[in-house]
């Protein structure tokens, strides 16, 4: 939703909110190797309840005011507030002779927080016949990322005991 209101003649703000919501099925795709050319084009190496979740609140405002028919100011400020959520196998190693495609358990959780603000002052002029705008103004933003409490970035196997394979010629699901 947009709200826009006008205090005045010369003074208006603007308030905007956008909700994104994405739960999809996680796929990180197939090898980096000649052997995909061989592969079906829809070959599917994850679980199929691997799954990547995010969720993006995004807020923004946006001030103008004009002093006069040659100075404005604008400020405008944004958050992004931002949570990830990914439960899938994951690809680590390939073995092109076997078609084995060795895969880490990934349970992570994170979130990405970016905040902005920016200020103008315009001012438009003449010297002689020329026209001319000038603007002066700063901008800070801020960034945090990071991992939730909860986030288990593991990898989740033992390669001589207990492989987490997936054969990319006849995938079998339901690793253990």
């Amino acid at each position: 939703p947009v709200i826009s209101y006008d205090f005045s003649e010369n003074t208006n703000l603007t308030v905007e909110y956008e909700y994104l919501e994405d739960n999809q099925a996680f796929d990180d795709g197939i090898p980096l190797d000649p052997i995909a050319f061989d592969l079906p084009r829809g070959r599917f190496l994850s679980e199929p309840d691997d799954f990547f979740n995010n969720t993006i609140h995004r807020f923004f405002a946006t001030l103008n005011h004009q002093f006069n028919e040659n100075i404005s100011l604008r400020s405008n400020f944004g958050a992004e507030i931002g949570d990830d959520e990914l439960l899938a196998f994951r690809p680590f190693s390939f073995d092109p002779e076997s078609g084995d495609f060795t895969r880490v358990f990934n349970d992570d959780r994170s979130f990405n927080d970016n905040l902005s603000w920016q200020t103008d002052l315009i001012s438009n002029f003449n010297t002689g016949s020329v026209e001319h705008e000038l603007l002066a103004g700063f901008e800070l933003a801020r960034t945090t990322f990071g991992f939730n409490d909860l986030s288990t970035s593991t990898f989740v196997f033992d390669p001589e005991n207990n492989p987490l394979t997936i054969n990319v010629f006849d995938p079998q699901y339901g690793t253990p």
